[in-house]
């Protein structure tokens, strides 16, 4: 994934690479949302195979949370967010996930009021949308990038997990697939 967003945004630097509602990105604007995330990500300790649980429905955060994530190396645990709370606390523990990126709505209503319940402590959740105490906030995490950071740096191999998905089959017990890069 990174290879080819570094080699289109050389090829074709001002040929519009996403669309999302009203907004739109070049390779070079893409590349560099990308890159800010990533060291965001990188500064608060996500790196290689760390599962980051993702509550990010059809959106331009989840896209570029995806290719961060596959620049770090971190495993990729989408999650659906009209699973009921249980479920999704459930999915978080499966997946052994260390993060989580969702919607403020999302990521409140998880909590709830005890957060010692919850599998993830806040300092690891990322929030999309109005702040959480002791959450990061996405936006914050996409405000500084140095000169010198550079797309591409992890090396992979054939079985590096990228993506964990969860299927319940005909047991309705969940059960973990995982994509490699």
């Amino acid at each position: 994934l990174i290879d080819y967003l570094k080699n289109n945004s050389k090829k074709f630097p001002n040929k519009i690479a996403l669309i999302c509602g009203k907004e739109s990105f070049t390779y070079t604007e893409l590349e560099e949302k990308i890159k800010r995330l990533s060291y965001g990500l990188t500064n608060i300790g996500i790196k290689k195979n760390d599962h980051l649980t993702v509550i990010l429905n059809n959106s331009i955060e989840f896209f570029f949370t995806l290719y961060a994530a596959a620049n770090l190396g971190a495993v990729i645990v989408p999650a659906n967010s009209t699973l009921s709370k249980k479920d999704l606390i459930n999915q978080i523990k499966i997946t052994n996930t260390k993060y989580i990126i969702g919607w403020h709505a999302t990521l409140k209503d998880l909590f709830g009021n005890k957060e010692s319940n919850f599998p993830i402590k806040k300092k690891n959740c990322i929030v999309v949308g109005n702040r959480i105490k002791n959450c990061k906030r996405f936006g914050d995490l996409m405000n500084q990038l140095p000169d010198n950071y550079i797309l591409g740096k992890v090396n992979f191999l054939s079985n590096t997990n990228f993506i964990f998905g969860l299927t319940s089959g005909s047991t309705s017990e969940p059960k973990v697939i995982k994509f490699s890069q």
